[in-house]
């Protein structure tokens, strides 16, 4: 039985030098984007899918999955590079970005949003004696009841606040 063979993936001298800066950046904060790019860099060089994931230290899958959606995105690439002048390479930089950053996961959406949140830890930073408890300390479900009462979320239950203030 044969090897499997892996797709070659291309990219234009311009998009290699887009992700060598990338990889070379001191202020990238991104660590996966970096993770990314250097993994596209090591595929375009002509390693496979498993000496490239054994290289940074990731899942076999985790290259398979990068070289697809690279393999899905050049076309993108090629059509970005065609519109986008030379000397915007900032313009350029930010369609790469975006092909190595982080897809759109399954699942449900948040049910509280970040503000509710906050809203939560502001209650539990105060004294509960000034909304009318007498208690030295919250607890979660007197701080779930508290955020119903002041009208900051509709419902919900002592466990979620508690894994919000954990």
């Amino acid at each position: 039985m044969a090897a499997p063979t892996t797709r070659p993936i291309t990219a234009t001298p311009r998009i290699r030098k887009l992700l060598e800066q990338i990889v070379r950046s001191k202020t990238n904060n991104k660590a996966l984007l970096v993770e990314r790019a250097h993994l596209i860099l090591l595929m375009l060089a002509g390693a496979n899918n498993t000496s490239a994931a054994a290289a940074l230290s990731l899942h076999r899958d985790t290259a398979r999955g990068w070289r697809q959606r690279w393999l899905e995105a050049t076309a993108r690439l090629h059509q970005a590079e065609a519109h986008i002048s030379l000397e915007a390479d900032k313009t350029m930089l930010a369609v790469v970005q975006e092909i190595l950053s982080d897809g759109p996961r399954s699942g449900t959406p948040g049910t509280f949003s970040a503000e509710q949140i906050v809203g939560l830890v502001a209650i539990a930073c105060e004294d509960p004696r000034a909304s009318g408890y007498p208690l030295s300390h919250w607890t979660p479900s007197q701080i779930a009841r508290e955020a119903i009462t002041r009208q900051l979320v509709s419902t919900i239950s002592a466990r979620s606040v508690g894994r919000f203030l954990k």
